[in-house]
């Protein structure tokens, strides 16, 4: 950043703008962050139908939110802190946390587009389906916020961005192997509905095939959501650093 950004009104476009083109110049992040999440969703949709509607488009919405989002997130930000560059943008931008939102938002935002692409598409192959979009929308919006902040706390753990790779790997299972695991009916899954994944599951599941009980039930999955999200800004604030991990 050549130039102070005095004012948040005036360093937040500037930060995403710069973060995108960083972001897609990394040609594995970029694949990573843009079309894989987008191809295994598309591919999901395309093999399931009707009655397994429920496990296709939880998946749809787990893939993105856990390679758009989290892994982004977690790699980028690694990414930054070992070049300096966090450090120089500190120097530059009105607050730390201005930089850190601005650079956290670039991957939400592409996550939310590609959610609205790919659950469109497979909201159409699925026809005649009927959802109740208020419920995919808490999905998205919940499970977004959520492995951000997972992200964010992830690199305190972090040495480089190849080390991403591993550090990534228990939130990861929680997010996709709680969620595939919860989209099965029974009592045996029931403990899996208070992993990240198994809470996205559910919610994706009141829209799908709404039941008795589900605002209740929308309740608790979204306060599972927000207590992941409140342990992991908690792990954030005492391991987040702005300086090179050796």
């Amino acid at each position: 950043m050549s130039t102070p950004l005095r004012t948040p009104h005036t360093a937040v476009p500037a930060l995403l703008r710069a973060e995108l083109n960083l972001l897609l110049r990394n040609r594995t992040v970029a694949v990573t962050a843009t079309l894989l999440p987008v191809v295994l969703g598309l591919l999901l949709t395309r093999t399931s139908g009707p009655s397994t509607a429920v496990p296709a488009l939880a998946m749809q919405v787990l893939t993105i939110l856990g390679f758009t989002v989290y892994l982004t997130v977690t790699t980028t930000l690694t990414s930054r802190r070992q070049e300096h560059y966090l450090k120089r943008l500190c120097c530059a931008a009105p607050s730390p946390t201005t930089v850190l939102n601005s650079l956290v938002l670039v991957p939400a935002l592409l996550a939310v587009a590609q959610l609205a692409v790919v659950l469109a598409v497979g909201l159409r192959l699925l026809a005649p389906l009927r959802v109740e979009a208020l419920f995919l929308l808490l999905a998205v919006l919940a499970g977004t916020v959520c492995c951000a902040v997972v992200g964010v706390a992830t690199t305190g753990f972090t040495s480089s961005a190849e080390h991403a790779q591993i550090t990534t790997l228990p939130f990861l299972l929680l997010l996709l192997g709680g969620g595939a695991g919860s989209a099965v009916a029974g009592q045996a899954a029931q403990p899996l509905r208070f992993t990240p994944g198994g809470a996205v599951t559910d919610l994706v599941r009141h829209a799908v095939a709404p039941g008795e009980g589900v605002f209740t039930a929308t309740l608790t999955d979204l306060v599972v959501l927000a207590a992941w999200t409140l342990l992991a800004l908690l792990v954030a604030r005492r391991t987040f650093r702005w300086e090179p991990r050796s």
